[in-house]
C-alpha cells in the first residue's frame, strides 16, 4: 500500500469507524457504537480521493477481537492470538506472536475516547434515507492528531429504527490530501472469522 493510500485510509477510518460518545443528541449513536463491539457485521467502505482514485474494502467483524479485511491489493485476518496477511491471492503469511501487541478491542476503545475529546459541531440532522432505508442522521466535525498526522474530517452517521449504526459518509483531509468516504454496515449473525484453511 502506498503512503497516499495509507493517508486516505487513516482519514476515512478516523471519520467513519469511530463512535461519537457524546451528550445529547448523540447518546443514541454512542449506544449503537457500544453494541457493535460484540456484534457480527460487515462494513463495506469506498474511499475516493481528490484525483478520483478509488479504494474499496470489506471488513467482517466477529465480535470484539476477530476481523477479516479484504482490499484490492491484500487481505488480513486478525484473531486474539495471531494474524495472517497475504497479497492478492498469494500465500498466507502468519505474523509472529507478540505478547506486547495492543489488544484490538482496547485499541479501538482508545481511538473512540480520543475522537470523543475532539468532536465539534455535533448536531442531529433528523430523518433521511441511506442505502434504501429510513435513518436518522448525525453530523460531527473532527480536528485532531492521529497516528502522527493532523486529520480534519466532517462526517454524517446514520442510525436505523433499531438504533443500529448502518452507515456513514465523510469528507476528510490529511497532509493536504482530501478524500470522500462512504461506509455501509450490515449485521449478520452468520459471520465467523477463523484462521485461513491454507497456511
Amino acid at each position: 500500500m502506498s503512503w497516499r493510500q495509507s493517508v486516505v485510509l487513516l482519514v476515512a477510518f478516523s471519520a467513519a469507524l469511530s463512535p461519537l460518545a457524546l451528550a445529547a443528541p448523540l447518546d443514541d449513536v454512542s449506544a449503537a457504537m457500544k453494541k457493535m463491539e460484540n456484534a457480527r457485521y460487515r462494513a463495506e467502505m469506498t474511499i475516493t480521493d481528490e484525483k478520483g482514485s478509488v479504494i474499496k474494502s470489506v471488513v467482517e467483524h466477529d465480535g470484539p477481537d476477530r476481523s477479516h479485511m479484504k482490499m484490492d491489493t491484500h487481505e488480513m485476518i486478525m484473531l486474539p492470538d495471531a494474524r495472517w496477511m497475504r497479497a492478492g491471492n498469494g500465500k498466507w503469511m502468519k505474523s509472529p506472536s507478540d505478547p506486547n501487541r495492543p489488544n484490538m478491542k482496547n485499541s479501538e476503545a482508545s481511538m473512540r475516547d480520543k475522537m470523543l475529546r475532539n468532536a465539534k459541531e455535533v448536531r442531529d440532522e433528523g430523518m433521511t434515507t441511506f442505502n434504501g432505508q429510513a435513518v436518522r442522521a448525525y453530523h460531527a466535525d473532527f480536528d485532531m492528531d492521529m497516528g502522527g498526522l493532523h486529520v480534519i474530517s466532517h462526517g454524517r452517521f446514520y442510525l436505523n429504527a433499531a438504533g443500529q449504526l448502518v452507515g456513514s459518509e465523510s469528507d476528510g483531509e490529511a497532509l493536504g490530501k482530501k478524500s470522500h468516504t462512504v461506509q455501509k454496515i450490515t449485521y449478520d449473525n452468520s459471520i465467523r472469522v477463523q484462521a485461513p484453511a491454507e497456511q
